[in-house]
């Protein structure tokens, strides 16, 4: 269904049930076609700084060159969703941790990268009040980011630089 309309905003697909509504579109641009507190929960991923680059436009959120540049974006999204959910309700979302690498961090560690959507959030007026926490397999995460410290190789090469995979929360 390319080319249907939310308010005045195009999206690439929808689908409307009797208790809910999803858009498959830009969300900063399909928000703003969404009335004033017209959503009673909303759950999501957002994109991960720039961990995960989808695309080379400019609207893409994770495509940026460092973590203020991406926050600077994402303040955008915080601020419409929160505009448009019902007061009171809540918002989900699903992060992790960020791995640094030694290039572009000049460390190799970890970033809060969880504690600064927290706070992203909060600054957009929102309260955090719960959080679950998702135990990721150390396997898996290593052959999905290739992080140094999840190598097996790395325990004999120099075991301090060792780590576990990074845990995943969800958030409202």
């Amino acid at each position: 269904m390319a080319g249907v309309k939310v308010g005045d905003v195009k999206v690439i697909n929808q689908e409307i049930g009797e208790t809910f509504a999803m858009y498959h579109g830009d969300s900063v641009e399909v928000l703003k076609g969404v009335p004033d507190t017209s959503i009673g929960y909303s759950i999501f991923s957002p994109p991960f700084a720039s961990l995960y680059t989808y695309s080379n436009s400019a609207h893409d959120m994770g495509n940026v060159r460092n973590h203020a540049e991406f926050f600077a974006h994402f303040a955008f999204l915080v601020e419409q969703l929160f505009r448009v959910t019902k007061p009171g309700r809540l918002l989900s979302f699903h992060c992790m941790l960020l791995p640094t690498s030694k290039e572009r961090d000049g460390v190799i560690g970890l970033t809060d990268f969880r504690g600064d959507l927290i706070r992203a959030f909060r600054d957009g007026g929102w309260i955090h009040h719960s959080e679950v926490v998702i135990w990721k397999d150390p396997v898996t995460a290593m052959q999905r980011t290739k992080a140094l410290g999840l190598l097996h190789k790395q325990i004999k090469k120099d075991s301090c630089m060792s780590r576990q995979a990074s845990l995943t929360t969800s958030s409202p």
